[in-house]
């Protein structure tokens, strides 16, 4: 009987640790995990979840402070994976339906062609390789009232 409830508290207690909540405390981007406090505890590595980690992959690591979900194995700290950010009082996350709002202060890196069906809006300079769409200047142009001629 003592074996039995023993077992029984074991697995309660491993399975009590699987889903938790805390804020990541270190990033690793090279290996592309970071560790979680969860009250008094402090995770191993934990594997960062990303939509795309395949052919063509998409990430978007955490950050120190960012409050997140993560999953452990059998409640193995050191085992596991974070899934999601969590939006906070301190960082509520804020959303218009049907709209897709992303904001990275270290910018995007997107690779690949693109395809745009509507308006594309900029409140900053346009660069195609080295032009400016603000600042660019044609040579050989005689100033007046003339106008150029639209693309060839």
């Amino acid at each position: 009987m003592d074996n039995m409830r023993e077992a029984q508290n074991s697995n309660e207690r491993r399975m009590s640790g699987v889903i938790g909540m805390g804020k990541v405390v270190e990033v690793d981007l090279d290996a592309y995990t970071a560790r979680v406090q969860d009250g008094e505890i402090t995770t191993g590595w934990l594997r960062m979840g990303t939509p795309r980690a395949a052919g063509s992959t998409m990430t978007w690591p955490y950050e120190e402070g960012e409050e997140v979900g993560f999953a452990t194995i059998d409640g193995d700290m050191e085992d596991g994976f974070i899934f999601c950010a969590l939006g906070n009082g301190g960082k509520p996350a804020k959303g218009t339906k049907g709209v897709l709002s992303a904001n990275a202060s270290g910018g995007f890196d997107l690779t690949g062609d693109i395809t745009l069906k509507g308006k594309l809006t900029a409140t900053g300079d346009v660069i195609a390789g080295k032009i400016s769409l603000q600042n660019h200047r044609h040579e050989g142009v005689v100033p007046g009232p003339a106008k150029t001629g639209g693309p060839a």
